[in-house]
């Protein structure tokens, strides 16, 4: 039988994954792997464009000279496709094989649970608490792996900015605090819708479930007008809580646009100034402009996982009250395993 314990999201995920970290491990390595990649190909082709500009005196030898940084350009590209795949096969391997343990983990728990305890919940809701965790960890776990990647590769860029031009380091770091600024000041309130809007789903489903499952008393007493209204009020519920999240998500994107555009605003003035002044060449320009949209682009893309994240944190903080409702019904800690010597039908 499973023992009563409280659990927090983190603590749950953390135990679920006990017995996968040399997966956790390689997930990290390929992101490792991306974050370097990604900064080394803007980097080559700043190569390839500076050894372009300085042979226009004699562009007979371009090609002969220029094969070598091609080559590795083109290898770049390819070793990240193979990484990409790679990524994908080690999670056929992991995500079916959790899904399975949280599904069980939490069916088992909650098949322990009083008779009491069934009556008081939807049976539609309880079984889509656990639909939810299961691929809510998944996905949690996702976009993490993908955060990573980002910061490493945020990491390196900045590094390599550091040794071509520290100007443009700067102006770098300088945006990425405007944009956690802009994603801090957010993070708190979508949460919390998030989290009401999580309830009501959660609610509306258990609630047609429910009145699903009764339908022949639904028809026996004629309810079918006031099962309309009931499902229908909280269908309504739900689709307020999500307006009010999708709104204040909207709000966070805006503030997002205007930190990028000020961003790519800055780069590209400075780097008109810089090249007037012969202080950066045409190759920086095209390294540091690439660098800069690829990381905005990247970012971007995180950043619209934000509101996945902030969902899926809040379906699993809600599906959590399975494991963190203790039973009421328990074995004594002295009890022992029931020996049956002899049974009889009277």
């Amino acid at each position: 039988m499973l023992k009563n314990k409280s659990y927090s999201l983190t603590a749950f995920i953390l135990t679920v994954l006990k017995s996968h970290w040399s997966y956790i491990a390689l997930f990290f390595g390929v992101a490792l792997f991306w974050a370097v990649n990604n900064t080394m190909q803007p980097y080559v082709l700043k190569l390839i464009i500076d050894k372009a500009v300085s042979l226009q005196a004699d562009k007979t030898q371009v090609l002969s000279i220029l094969m070598p940084f091609i080559a590795l350009y083109t290898l770049l590209w390819l070793s990240l496709g193979l990484s990409m795949r790679l990524l994908d096969w080690f999670k056929l391997k992991l995500f079916p094989q959790l899904r399975l343990e949280v599904m069980a983990k939490m069916f088992a728990y909650l098949n322990q649970h009083s008779f009491r305890y069934f009556q008081n919940n939807f049976a539609g809701s309880l079984v889509n608490r656990i639909v939810d965790m299961q691929w809510g960890i998944i996905d949690i776990l996702t976009i993490l792996d993908d955060v990573l990647a980002q910061i490493l590769g945020l990491a390196i860029a900045i590094a390599t900015l550091l040794y071509v031009n520290p100007l443009f380091a700067l102006i770098l770091v300088a945006w990425v605090f405007i944009f956690l600024a802009i994603t801090i000041l957010f993070l708190k309130p979508i949460q919390r819708l998030s989290h009401l809007f999580a309830q009501a789903r959660t609610s509306l489903v258990g609630s047609m479930v429910d009145s699903v499952s009764n339908n022949i008393n639904i028809r026996l007493f004629a309810k079918h007008a006031y099962e309309n209204q009931y499902v229908g009020k909280a269908i309504e519920d739900t689709v307020q809580k999500d307006r009010n999240m999708l709104k204040k998500i909207v709000h966070m994107r805006m503030c997002w646009d205007l930190s990028i555009i000020l961003l790519l605003g800055i780069n590209l003035i400075t780097l008109a100034v810089l090249y007037s002044k012969n202080q950066v060449s045409i190759g920086d320009f095209t390294f540091i402009m690439s660098l800069s949209i690829s990381i905005l682009w990247n970012l971007w893309f995180i950043a619209g996982q934000f509101v996945s994240f902030a969902e899926q944190v809040g379906k699993c903080q809600q599906a959590l009250a399975i494991m963190n409702a203790p039973h009421e019904i328990t074995d004594s800690s002295k009890a022992k395993p029931l020996q049956v010597s002899q049974g009889i039908i009277e």
